[in-house]
């Protein structure tokens, strides 16, 4: 596991003007309110975002962190409301992938009623609930931990989810999806992520000691390179720690040409099936086998460069396949 950020605001100057390690959207930011003032560890600083009476467009009062991808995150902050929000959601924890835009990996959701529950693979028009939600009581601090897994399998069964913890019980979650298109985590969005416009009373979401966390899974990992008819497959090792980057090229026959790659005895979707030479971090152990057909060859097809990167594609799938 490793320390994406940890915040308690107590280190920001009084009044807070700006704050340090974040991006502040729309509303301006504000220490705590008074009734759950100091703070949830009560001696530091908290903050708060508001959104207010009779606006006439949605609105929106949250910081944003945006970190390097991952697949595996958890975000934890002590949350306090004033009051549910008075029409449709107010959002407190939001972890979202950087594409396609307008999609959530996961979002807490309080409704009118006061009750948290946890939204997947959403948009404001498109939106999943996973099961279960908690009642939450105005003025009062929740440590609230949102855990996102991006699913690295190529078929059924998936290995994504999502849970959202209050308190230290599970109280939403969902298992076994296919969360993978969204893409990989890469911002937390902490406050109001949205109010509908022309609410009718005034809400603020209290925030203290924030954590993100990535959670990466540790050790070596095989791979194994399957030779078959028409041509080789090459790689400078097999066995590769934790996030290595492993790189295979396939080689053709005078008579052949490389077709596509199989992982795990799969063959992906375009354009990571065709790529060649491919490369990757490894998350898990591996096979990869190179189909080769008739007609003319000999070198590799084409190098796929994202971002001045060379990348298979399995980046996306094999990324490499994270347990």
């Amino acid at each position: 596991m490793a320390i994406i950020l940890q915040d308690s605001f107590d280190a920001e100057p009084s009044p807070i003007p700006t704050l340090t390690n974040w991006t502040v959207f729309t509303q301006p930011i504000r220490e705590a309110f008074a009734t759950i003032t100091p703070g949830a560890t009560g001696a530091g600083k908290a903050i708060t975002c508001t959104c207010l009476l009779g606006n006439t467009s949605a609105q929106f009062a949250y910081i944003q962190k945006t970190f390097a991808a991952v697949n595996e995150v958890r975000c934890r902050a002590y949350i306090g409301i004033t009051s549910p929000p008075a029409e449709l959601d107010g959002s407190p924890i939001d972890v979202r992938a950087a594409e396609p835009t307008g999609y959530g990996l996961a979002w807490t959701y309080i409704s009118p009623a006061g009750l948290m529950s946890l939204r997947y693979n959403t948009t404001v028009n498109s939106r999943q609930t996973a099961v279960g939600s908690t009642q939450l009581v105005p003025n009062v601090w929740y440590l609230t931990e949102v855990r996102v897994k991006v699913n690295t399998a190529t078929t059924a069964p998936f290995n994504g989810f999502v849970e959202l913890w209050v308190n230290g019980v599970l109280v939403a979650s969902a298992y076994a999806i296919d969360n993978s298109p969204v893409g990989q985590a890469s911002i937390a969005q902490f406050g109001l992520r949205y109010i509908a416009a022309n609410t009718t009373a005034d809400m603020t979401v209290g925030i203290d000691e924030i954590s993100i966390e990535s959670v990466e899974p540790t050790g070596t990992w095989t791979l194994t390179l399957v030779q078959s008819t028409g041509g080789t497959i090459s790689s400078p090792k097999t066995i590769y720690n934790n996030g290595e980057i492993a790189t295979i090229t396939a080689t053709a026959n005078p008579d052949t040409k490389f077709d596509h790659w199989l992982i795990d005895g799969t063959r992906p979707a375009p354009p990571t099936d065709i790529t060649n030479p491919a490369s990757a971090p490894m998350y898990a152990n591996h096979t990869l086998e190179a189909v080769f057909v008739t007609g003319g060859g000999g070198t590799p097809l084409f190098v796929y460069v994202i971002g001045g990167l060379v990348a298979f594609g399995l980046v996306a799938i094999l990324a490499f396949k994270r347990k």
